[in-house]
């Protein structure tokens, strides 16, 4: 169950704020080495922090910590993923691991990154989207937002993903259509509110209408 996966995170970024303890500025620019930066929507009036937590399965993994970066009182941000080592990358079908997908090439090999706001001893998915993802019922053709959200569950799916070749994702998942080609380096999917329902692309460039959001999930 990709809710499973969602509790492993929070636990794992739990145990990292235990032992720490102890769209307004995104131009098109272009993650495929990784450095992402804008500004958070909701996210200003306290400071905060940024964890890129990779993975490297869709369904069951154990998270890796990619990066920390400070988020400032006015909501932005710089965080830089790196580059995955061979022992991180994986084969396209023990990534998708039971997402009933194509792919054009089947030597690629895929990692992926979720981005999380710590936010005292709470943790939040940070989302790209044209409008607030939690007002997701309210998308309408047009609207666009990453991580994907699995209908019904608003559960995120998949978000940022490193590939070491350029590969095709094609197929349906839960009914969301993917025609998505990944780019060597990062990548991040979009999925795009359509008249027939969500569809999902790739892009190595953020879209410059896109904000990140914090996707307050107990709201």
């Amino acid at each position: 169950m990709r809710v499973a996966r969602w509790t492993k995170v929070v636990g794992f970024l739990a145990l990292l704020l235990t032992l720490s303890a102890c769209g307004g500025l995104n131009a098109p620019t272009a993650i495929s080495g990784g450095h992402l930066q804008g500004r958070i929507e909701n996210g200003s009036g306290s400071a905060n922090k940024l964890y890129a937590i990779g993975y490297s399965s869709i369904d069951s993994y154990d998270p890796k910590l990619l990066a920390i970066a400070d988020i400032r009182t006015d909501g932005s941000f710089s965080i830089n993923l790196g580059t995955p080592g061979e022992d991180d990358l994986v084969s396209i079908s023990s990534f998708l691991d039971g997402l009933n997908l194509t792919a054009d090439n089947g030597n690629a090999k895929l990692y992926g990154a979720f981005l999380y706001v710590a936010q005292g001893s709470s943790s939040y998915a940070l989302f790209l989207a044209s409008k607030d993802p939690k007002d997701l019922k309210n998308f309408r053709p047009g609207d666009t937002l990453s991580p994907i959200l699995i209908p019904g569950e608003m559960t995120p799916l998949v978000s940022i993903v490193y590939a070491d070749q350029k590969v095709t994702l094609t197929g349906a998942y839960y009914g969301i259509e993917f025609n998505a080609t990944l780019e060597k380096g990062w990548n991040i999917l979009l999925a795009t509110k359509t008249e027939d329902g969500w569809k999902v692309t790739a892009k190595n460039r953020i879209p410059p209408d896109l904000r990140w959001f914090i996707f307050y999930t107990s709201d």
